[in-house]
């Protein structure tokens, strides 16, 4: 029996028709069920000797989604009187000894003038028992689009139409059906083996309408997957015969009744696994597999029919469970919260899809308001810090104290005072009972919270900086493992377990003895080993600290460290600026956070006089990529699709115009982008427009503007050698352009440039040779988010958004909180948060909640407002804190990073620039910037 039952479920699982007997046997005939309605006074209205025949007493009905590769939907426009002039699907009826493909490649063929090769069933859709639509999907494989001139009656023309919204539909019910073909290609493009492949409808002859399941439990005591098997006459899965005037679920639900009982425990039905249907023998009977898992454990579901579980192969088991998550993706594409919810029951992987898609999702991050403001601090709040079960808050201040929160219900626990005299800059919470901080002090302090309220000396207290510290890092495998960055060039390691004595006994991790002064350090959360580091610089170190050897600290200032192994160590920084500041030490950049993605895969920083940038550690793009290459790689790409004007040399409007995301079948996309970056020119534009420009390149290299534009964007950033390079290796590959007035255009403005443009600069200092060389070998960002300004202080934090990590967030220094979508770097909302700069901003752990601080002496709590039918209200007024005129807010934020320093300062104070986008003409919402 085992055996047999496994044979049948794999051919199930790979849509293919069962075979012997045991297919046809059936379990609930309609006679049997006309018996349990005559039980309950219920009147039959079916013949027990129901037989199905097409299009008299059921009817059949095939619909044909296709999708070529623009994302365009293949429609066609009616011809009937009913209906005439409006679009719909190519479908219809199947008819007499017709398959289900031979009908939909039929019709196809008859309203769209295309020949097409069905490739997969996607949907089974039922109206009672006699009327059932298949929808398929498939490829084109020749023919002719019909146009008007060649209208008949079948329809009047056919199109690939991107956007339904242009057409009047007969009816739509077509657009789910769209919508799930896209679902699934995008499935199969990526590889998704939780959905099923391209399977169609299996050949098989059946007298009968029949409704084949199988149910799936899991057994709590082994955690194995079970089968329900019937053993009447012989073993098979369960089948019962459809009910012509009844739903099929209605007949599913009759059909569990008399399997498991009137109290049949919870189930889902999840799909169906095939389709057995044959007309050429003339048996227009077919048979539906549906899929359908209990809640319950096995323990908890009694089975009252001739029925036993069978515990199935661990294998097959997965299939099974793979085919429920299958329905899941469903869900999740659509971020459907209480469908996660019912599916986690079943699934334990909907569990954490549940987490990522009820934290930040689209709608709660739209909703984002105020909720409450935590009183209590004397002073600008610097640093904040959520508890691992995120039931509280700690903040620290300038005021020299630390508060926990209790942030659900707006109140402090405890103020915590702390030994120190200068202002806290950061603060972690170990538990419930552990604080740690650091100070402008120099010092770090580890406290128990009732040790400190009882004034009893700190667990550590430590004075081994020579410089204000900054942040402090924790090691989530380690909790008794911490480390401390401050000004004076030093990472400190400390671990509770040991005793610490300044300065004897305190373990340098990194020293960079006093060239640059560290700002911020971050952990690898699923590589603790990896350390990051940024400086007063424009470069994020990442360390491997398995490879660097602890040396003890020293009151000396001016104490060489040991000199820096290469191996244990890759510099990230965005190319632009790593050529610049390769060979000097300035102090007009500094990196003041940096944060890593859930996964660890992710780095993302915030750049002080810059942007935020966004690094992948696990693919690397090095900063050399736009030095000439030795051959230009021939990357795999699609056909050139000039779906914009010709070579991409179009205007787009709007700040958003380098925030699309990304269409990486079309070569315009890039050429608009770059185009708007080299024309728009705000900070890392130039660099990004030249490596849009490279891009299309490397996918289309016979597009010559490409060329063009790489060239002049590195000759407004000066590179000449790159420039000429370029032009040079332009001429080589197209020699008829060389005499042409663009090239002599492009040769013109290289002369001009200035062959002193890499003079020194008075008073920089230099770095060594091997700082250089690791500065140029670093590696290049990915993405990069526009937006905030970050130019007044040097604690200005970034972070992911959700445990999917979606979105992106940040303060700014005229207090706004600015979100982004990971993906498309698109503003998503910008929020008022600060009187005049947001430097903190802490997303909670696993809730839809932000905590927020900065210049004000108030944390602020963020969480979605009640949806009010999506107004933008808050408590009864409407939400002030919504910043409208994001792109003069953003172009307003651009301008005053690229200002001179003393403007920036005026500007900072309330005076008005003349000439400036910050003379107050074109912004009225926004506060001026004023320093801490």
């Amino acid at each position: 029996m085992p055996d047999t039952v496994e044979l049948n479920l794999g051919r199930v699982l790979n849509a293919q028709p069962l075979e012997g007997d045991e297919s046809a046997i059936c379990d609930f005939s309609l006679e049997e069920q006309n018996a349990a309605y005559e039980s309950q006074g219920v009147q039959p209205t079916v013949s027990p000797n129901f037989k199905p025949v097409v299009n008299e007493t059921v009817t059949y009905v095939v619909a044909v989604v296709l999708i070529n590769d623009d994302d365009e939907v293949l429609m066609m426009q009616e011809a009937k009187e009913t209906c005439a002039g409006k679009w719909y699907l190519p479908a219809g009826r199947i008819e007499q000894g017709e398959t289900i493909c031979a009908a939909g490649e039929r019709e196809v063929l008859e309203e769209t003038g295309l020949h097409v090769e069905c490739t997969a069933l996607l949907m089974v859709e039922c109206a009672r028992g006699t009327w059932i639509r298949y929808v398929l999907t498939g490829r084109v494989t020749g023919g002719t689009l019909k146009t008007p001139a060649n209208a008949d009656k079948e329809s009047l023309q056919a199109k690939w139409i991107a956007n339904l919204a242009e057409l009047t539909l007969r009816a739509t019910d077509i657009t789910q059906l769209i919508d799930r073909t896209r679902a699934y290609k995008e499935a199969r493009r990526n590889k998704d083996n939780s959905w099923h492949g391209d399977q169609l409808p299996c050949l098989r002859p059946h007298s009968k309408l029949l409704l084949r399941l199988v149910v799936v439990i899991k057994k709590r005591a082994t955690n194995r997957v079970h089968v329900l098997i019937s053993e009447r006459t012989s073993w098979h899965l369960p089948t019962c015969e459809v009910h012509p005037g009844k739903s099929l679920h209605s007949t599913l639900r009759k059909f569990m009744v008399d399997l498991f009982g009137a109290e049949v425990a919870q189930h889902r039905p999840h799909g169906v696994l095939s389709v057995e249907y044959d007309p050429r023998e003339r048996e227009d009977g077919a048979c539906l597999t549906l899929l359908v898992a209990f809640r319950a454990p096995l323990e908890e579901v009694p089975i009252i029919g001739k029925c036993v579980w069978h515990e199935t192969s661990k294998e097959l088991g997965e299939q099974l469970l793979m085919r429920m998550e299958g329905k899941l993706k469903g869900w999740r594409s659509n971020r459907n919260v209480l469908k996660l919810m019912q599916c986690r029951e079943v699934n334990s992987n909907a569990a954490k899809t549940l987490k990522q898609r009820s934290q930040f999702s689209d709608t709660f991050i739209k909703r984002l308001g105020l909720e409450a403001e935590l009183e209590g601090h004397q002073g600008c709040v610097n640093c904040l810090e959520w508890s691992p079960d995120g039931l509280h808050l700690a903040s620290g201040s300038d005021d020299t104290n630390v508060i926990l929160w209790d942030p659900f219900r707006h109140k402090q626990i405890e103020v915590i005072p702390t030994p120190h005299i200068g202002n806290i800059f950061s603060v972690k919470v170990a538990d419930e009972n552990v604080i740690a901080t650091a100070a402008g002090d120099c010092r770090v302090v580890v406290q128990s919270v009732a040790g400190a309220l009882d004034k009893s000396a700190p667990l550590l207290d430590c004075a081994c900086h020579i410089g204000r510290v900054k942040r402090l890092a924790t090691a989530p495998d380690q909790p008794t493992l911490f480390w401390s960055a401050g000004e004076d060039g030093l990472v400190i390691q400390y671990d509770m377990r040991e005793p610490h004595e300044c300065p004897t006994q305190s373990k340098v991790l990194i020293n960079l003895c006093q060239k640059s002064e560290i700002k911020c350090v971050a952990v690898n959360p699923t590589k603790p080993h990896y350390i990051a580091v940024g400086a007063n610089d424009c470069f994020v170190r990442l360390y491997d600290r398995r490879m660097i050897k602890l040396s003890m600290a020293s009151s000396s200032k001016k104490t060489p460290p040991e000199p820096q192994k290469s191996d244990c160590v890759q510099y990230y920084a965005a190319g632009h600026l790593a050529r610049e500041n390769a060979g000097i030490m300035s102090s007009k950049l500094s990196v003041t956070y940096i944060a890593f993605n859930s996964a660890g895969s992710e780095m993302l920083v915030n750049v002080g006089g810059e942007q935020i940038y966004l690094f992948d550690v696990n693919n690397n793009r090095h900063v050399n990529e736009l030095q000439i290459p030795q051959y230009l790689p021939q990357r795999p790409h699609s056909t050139y699709k000039s779906c914009c004007q010709p070579n991409g040399i179009c205007e787009v409007n709007g700040v958003s115009s380098d925030l699309f995301e990304k269409n990486e079948d079309c070569a315009c996309f890039f050429m608009k982008r770059a185009l708007k970056s080299y024309q728009r020119k705000w900070m890392s534009d130039l660099y990004g427009a030249a490596r849009d420009y490279l891009h299309v390149i490397q996918y289309w290299p016979d597009h010559r503007q490409a060329y063009v534009g790489l060239i002049r964007a590195l000759a407004a950033l000066k590179w000449e050698e790159e420039a000429n390079a370029w032009l040079k290796c332009f001429v080589k590959l197209f020699p008829d352009s060389e005499n042409t007035s663009q090239v002599k255009f492009l040769v013109e403005e290289l002369q001009t440039l200035e062959t002193n443009t890499k003079l020194d600069e008075v008073g920089v200092k230099k770095v060594d040779d091997d700082e250089k060389k690791m500065r140029l070998d670093s590696f290049d960002f990915e993405k990069r988010y526009l937006g905030h300004c970050n130019t007044t202080t040097d604690i200005k934090e970034a972070n992911f958004l959700g445990d999917d990590d979606s979105y992106i967030c940040a303060g700014s220094d005229e207090g706004i909180i600015f979100i982004w979508d990971k993906r498309s770097m698109e503003i998503v909302r910008a929020l008022f948060g600060d009187n005049s700069i947001v430097n903190c901003i802490q997303p909670h752990p696993s809730a839809c909640v932000i905590a927020s601080s900065g210049i004000d002496t108030a944390v602020k709590i963020w969480s979605p407002s009640p949806e009010l039918k999506m107004l933008p209200l808050q408590d009864g007024k409407m939400n002030s804190r919504i910043v409208k005129g994001i792109p003069t807010v953003v172009e307003t934020n651009q301008r005053r990073m690229c200002m001179d320093p003393f403007e920036s300062m005026l500007a900072s104070m309330g005076y008005q620039i003349e000439g400036s986008a910050l003379d107050g003409s074109s912004i009225q919402e926004v506060p001026t910037c004023r320093t801490s």
